[in-house]
């Protein structure tokens, strides 16, 4: 955006930061885990222990890249996202359901 005050332009830049798709990622792992119980009454079932461990790093990735953006570290949020969201990394399409990457 663009202001002309009288004889100056001023410039206002605005950063935005989505983490949009890490959301849904971790959404997608948390029903994961609960479809594996399959809400038994005792939670009894089964659970894939990588499930787990994906979903807590994709918490804990969260926390850290709004830690980074309250601080103005925004090309280190952005890079920690990217490594998250790739198509090798903990949010794949397949947690995603985004189609695209190209990755296989």
């Amino acid at each position: 955006m663009v202001e002309i005050n009288t004889n100056e332009f001023v410039r206002h830049n605005h950063n935005f930061f989505s983490v949009f798709h890490l959301r849904k990622c971790y959404v997608s792992l948390c029903q994961k885990i609960f479809n594996d119980r399959g809400f038994d009454r005792c939670f009894n079932g089964k659970v894939d222990s990588s499930l787990i461990y994906k979903r807590d790093l994709v918490w804990a990735a969260l926390n850290v890249i709004q830690y980074m953006i309250d601080f103005n570290q925004l090309a280190e949020a952005q890079r920690l996202l990217e490594r998250i969201n790739g198509c090798n990394g903990l949010c794949s399409s397949e947690d995603t359901g985004d189609k695209g990457c190209g990755c296989e």
